[in-house]
């Protein structure tokens, strides 16, 4: 769903609440043709960020984001290698 305060598309949990995660899955919106031009390049706008997707590894799978950055799990990496290519080869960066 759609975050008009935060320019991103989240998960919707079964309780109609919003995740709070970033997520790569967001970027499937830049193949299709539903969503107004204004939110995609704030969409966009979020892969150029060097806090978040421009990261040294493009693109990674979530943000960097210190709740979910713990000694067990440290997210730095492309879990999602498929949408990463597909994003990257579009060029949209």
């Amino acid at each position: 769903m759609w975050s008009e305060k935060d320019g991103f598309l989240y998960d919707l949990f079964a309780n109609d609440s919003l995740s709070s995660t970033q997520g790569i899955y967001a970027f499937w919106a830049l193949h299709t043709d539903v969503s107004l031009k204004d939110r995609l390049d704030r969409l966009v706008n979020h892969l150029k960020d060097t806090t978040k997707f421009n990261r040294p590894h493009r693109i990674p799978s979530l943000i960097l984001q210190p709740s979910l950055n713990t000694k067990r799990m440290v997210v730095t990496g492309s879990a999602a290698c498929g949408l990463a290519q597909t994003i990257w080869s579009s060029r949209v960066l």
